[in-house]
């Protein structure tokens, strides 16, 4: 996880022989080579620090999106636990309140499948007549789940 920490010792080990070096040193280019082979390792020292710090900042932005994302579904729990799913007509399966006992038509009611990805979608309720049919009730979720389709909600008992 820290995989640079060593390179950049290494470098400032190797820039501290360098240095040590340019004490004992009297010609003038080897002292300008010495000095030039030690800025290098500097370099590359601060390159692995950068390098470093570069991974902790990544990994500091994906806990934060982690512990965002912990909050939220530990929400959605408690929230989940209000609604059930329930048939309000015939093969048509809703998420609605568990405290519900009036009209099912006047509820508000989730769409279960995206119920189950952690979604909280309002179905929204139209009416149309078709004809040889009848009046048809329309269920219609905002996130493009297929269309729940029936003629009449079942009286709760």
């Amino acid at each position: 996880m820290i995989e640079y920490i060593p390179l950049a010792i290494s470098s400032l080990n190797a820039a501290k022989d360098i240095a040590s070096g340019l004490l004992h040193l009297r010609d003038f280019d080897k002292i300008t080579s010495a000095t030039m082979e030690l800025k290098g390792h500097l370099v590359q020292t601060y390159d692995h620090i950068i390098s470093e710090k570069e991974r902790v900042l990544v990994l500091q932005s994906q806990i934060s999106e982690l512990k965002k994302e912990c909050v939220r579904l530990k929400d959605w729990s408690a929230e989940k636990e209000k609604y059930e799913c329930r048939q309000i007509a015939h093969g048509v399966f809703v998420q609605i309140d568990k405290t519900c006992q009036g009209n099912f038509e006047q509820a508000h009611k989730l769409c279960c499948n995206c119920f189950n990805k952690t979604i909280k979608a309002t179905l929204q309720q139209s009416t149309e007549f078709k004809p040889h049919v009848g009046r048809i009730k329309t269920l219609t979720c905002p996130n493009g789940c297929p269309a729940l389709e029936f003629s009449d909600y079942i009286k709760q008992t």
